[in-house]
């Protein structure tokens, strides 16, 4: 078992591409391994969401719809700079996956990211 340090933002494409990854023909042993790394991307993803979420509120309003939030005059650069930070933020995921049998997978889908886990 490995430990890598990615920041937020590329855990939450690996977090993607690993979802991808298990509907693909492996053997149940990769796709143990796989789901392993998953749960630690998903704790990642939701803290980023919570976070995300606390930033909108405290630097933009909810429009009519109340689906999306704007932002006044200089608070969107606020707003930019401090999620910039939290994407940039670094984590640790523990990995298992032994990527040998990966590289024989045969799919459309380019796996580009999962590859900082090596």
């Amino acid at each position: 078992m490995s430990k890598k340090n990615l920041s937020l933002i590329k855990v939450l494409a690996i977090n993607s591409e690993l979802q991808s990854l298990l509907s693909e023909k492996l053997n149940i042993s990769a796709k143990w391994d796989i789901s392993k790394v998953i749960t630690q991307c998903e704790k990642h993803a939701e803290d980023y969401n919570k976070f995300r979420l606390e930033l909108c509120e405290k630097h933009g309003k909810l429009d009519e719809s109340g689906e999306k939030y704007t932002f006044e005059d200089g608070k969107e650069k606020a707003f930019k700079k401090e999620l910039e930070e939290l994407n940039d933020k670094k984590v640790s995921l523990n990995v298992s996956i032994s990527f040998a049998k990966f590289d024989k997978v045969e799919s459309e889908y380019p796996y580009h990211n999962i590859n900082l886990l090596r």
